[in-house]
């Protein structure tokens, strides 16, 4: 017996390793990465688009609703199929890589899914959703037709807005995506 013959095992178990570090990653991680940059970067430009409209006067609120109410609806499935396949790939049983890998996988997944439930952590609302609610309870608040004149209480509504939404992009969805990132490079450097 030659040296290759008995170190055929052993290579075939590394080799078989490495394609499994490449197949998770390659199945699931980068589709998943993938999506949450899209679904990102479209929250974040939508808000912009938002706070600019409010800061320059330019859209009645009726009409943001409605751009929110349609914004909401592009994305749905996209938003539905990752935050569910983050979860369920957690649950998930099968190890193709170390213990290490595997549990710095679940971490990536569960920060997949933590990013929709950072919108409001009571209801679990998306961050349209929890938006949309927001403006709809400030319109109770004295927002009628227009929103750009005092309301009984003496604030501006639409500066309300525009403090909301700007929680929502200087510091929520920057904190939610950043602890997606975090893991995202967690776990690839574990795939390595």
């Amino acid at each position: 017996m030659n040296i290759a013959d008995i170190l055929s095992p052993i290579t075939s178990v590394i080799k078989s390793y490495e394609a499994g570090k490449k197949q998770l990653m390659d199945n699931h991680v980068q589709h998943l990465q993938e999506n949450i940059e899209s679904i990102h970067a479209d929250y974040v430009n939508n808000f912009k688009e938002i706070r600019s409209s409010l800061r320059d006067e330019k859209v009645p609120v009726d009409d943001l609703l409605v751009f929110l109410e349609d914004r909401r609806h592009d994305l749905a499935s996209q938003r539905d199929f990752t935050k569910t396949l983050a979860k369920e790939l957690q649950e998930a049983d099968r190890r193709i890589v170390t213990h290490d890998a595997w549990l710095a996988f679940k971490n990536y997944c569960a920060a997949v899914e933590n990013y929709f439930d950072a919108s409001n952590s009571v209801a679990c609302y998306s961050w349209y959703t929890q938006f949309i609610q927001f403006m709809k309870v400030s319109r109770l608040g004295g927002m009628e037709e227009k929103f750009f004149e005092e309301n009984v209480f003496g604030n501006d509504p639409r500066i309300d807005l525009i403090d909301h939404i700007s929680v929502i992009l200087d510091r929520r969805l920057p904190n939610a995506m950043a602890e997606v990132n975090l893991h995202y490079s967690k776990l690839r450097s574990h795939l390595l």
